[in-house]
């Protein structure tokens, strides 16, 4: 076991004025000899790196955020934190032909854009109330 962790089953509680990360082998019908650290009082489940750098997410966390196999998450360090944020990736749309109307259009758009000649708006129902007065 790293130096860092301490059972505490060896230790008989899970606080440690020094930062020490004790940890506690639980095992209920929803985690089978799981490893726990404590956060606030709260049991938080010990996640493991692996071989290549891998890990296993507590599926508690997977079925809240509905992550599935495959799925993108994208990683970021905050704080000395790891944080991991779900990401849906959309495919690339294929290149669209705009008739010349459709051109003219476009142009006028990003010109009104680079001008500052934009509205914004709150939510959704706010733009098409607004694109239908």
């Amino acid at each position: 076991m790293p130096s860092a962790l301490v059972d505490a089953t060896q230790r008989g509680n899970l606080t440690s004025p020094l930062g020490i990360c004790y940890i506690k082998k639980v095992r209920t019908s929803n985690y089978m000899n799981h490893l726990f650290t404590t956060k606030g009082g709260k049991l938080m489940p010990l996640v493991q790196v692996r071989e290549k750098a891998q890990i296993t997410l507590p599926s508690k966390i997977r079925k809240a955020l509905h992550i599935k196999e495959g799925d993108y998450l994208e990683a970021e360090v905050e704080d000395n934190k790891i944080v991991l944020i779900p990401k849906i990736l959309v495919d690339k749309a294929e290149a669209v032909t705009l008739s010349k109307k459709g051109e003219e259009m476009l142009k006028e758009a990003l010109e009104d854009v680079k001008k500052g000649r934009v509205k914004k708006f709150k939510n959704v129902e706010d733009l098409i109330d607004d694109l239908h007065k």
